[in-house]
């Protein structure tokens, strides 16, 4: 009986976040087609090249902000709070790292970029 409640709960709990992290996919969209719109009114064609290139240097250091921390949590058979709390650091660490980089290197981009 006590197995059936469990696979109950772990079901129920998979299907709670997955409708989380798809609800929260569908609010990024909509929010990244409203701000595009925006941008492709406001821009000239030219200037909207350059943000889209520039919002892809920006994502492809998201990307590599991200690090693989939260799955390193997730598969960890173990979770304590000092694991938590240097996930926690890590993540807050290498974001600051990444934004750093991107700051210094913006000038390089811009240039690349025309």
């Amino acid at each position: 009986m006590t197995n059936l409640l469990n696979k109950k709960v772990l079901i129920s709990s998979t299907f709670g976040g997955l409708g989380t992290q798809y609800t929260g996919a569908v609010v990024i969209g909509l929010g990244q087609l409203i701000v595009t719109g925006v941008l492709a009114r406001l821009l000239s064609p030219a200037d909207y090249g350059l943000a889209g290139l520039a919002a892809v240097y920006v994502g492809l250091a998201a990307i590599i902000s991200q690090f693989g921390i939260s799955p390193a949590l997730i598969q960890r058979a173990e979770l304590t709070p000092t694991v938590i709390r240097a996930g926690f650091t890590a993540t807050v660490l290498i974001g600051i790292a990444t934004t750093t980089l991107v700051w210094l290197t913006a000038p390089l981009a811009a240039e690349a970029l025309g």
